[in-house]
């Protein structure tokens, strides 16, 4: 007796079960840092052997320095602010809930733009509409890279919601 699996496109058919509420922790990754630090490393040797390479005056050695520092804090600060806090799901919307406890989570748009298995890069979006009273904390899209190894019992309920299609009519128990 053989078996025969069958391949079908399952986007149009409603599910049976949602995906369960889930909080998944947000921490900048050392990895990304690495990668950051070499590029900048690189980056600053190519800059300043081309204004050494001028052989004029000082100030063009003057200026790649002071565009290597500044790259530098840039670099810095984006790697900080990929995130703290945790990222989560609650059945019908995304919210980020920053590291802070006295701020309320914002809702967000999640959309996946890279998935390695044990890493997803993601891109989130404000709700403008659905921010409670106060200043929003950032009106932009923000990345995140969200890893299994932040939090590896939790991993398999994120992939789900992330690649479950919201259902406003329904709330998370």
């Amino acid at each position: 007796m053989s078996v025969m699996l069958r391949f079908c496109d399952t986007a149009g058919m409603p599910s049976r079960h949602a995906p369960p509420a889930v909080r998944h922790p947000l921490k900048p990754s050392r990895t990304v840092a690495v990668c950051l630090c070499a590029l900048w490393l690189l980056a600053a040797m190519l800059l300043l052997a081309w204004a050494l390479n001028l052989q004029s005056r000082w100030w063009p050695a003057a200026v790649a320095v002071a565009v290597c520092l500044v790259a530098a804090a840039g670099m810095w600060h984006g790697w900080h602010s990929l995130g703290k806090g945790f990222i989560a799901w609650d059945g019908v919307q995304w919210s980020i809930c920053e590291s802070d406890p006295g701020q309320a989570a914002q809702p967000v748009l999640l959309q996946v733009r890279a998935d390695g298995g044990s890493w997803l890069w993601v891109q989130v979006r404000p709700l403008v509409s659905m921010v409670p009273a106060g200043p929003l904390r950032w009106r932009s899209s923000r990345w995140l890279l969200l890893l299994c190894r932040q939090s590896p019992e939790t991993w398999g309920d994120l992939r789900r919601a992330v690649y479950s299609p919201a259902r406003p009519t329904e709330r998370a128990q």
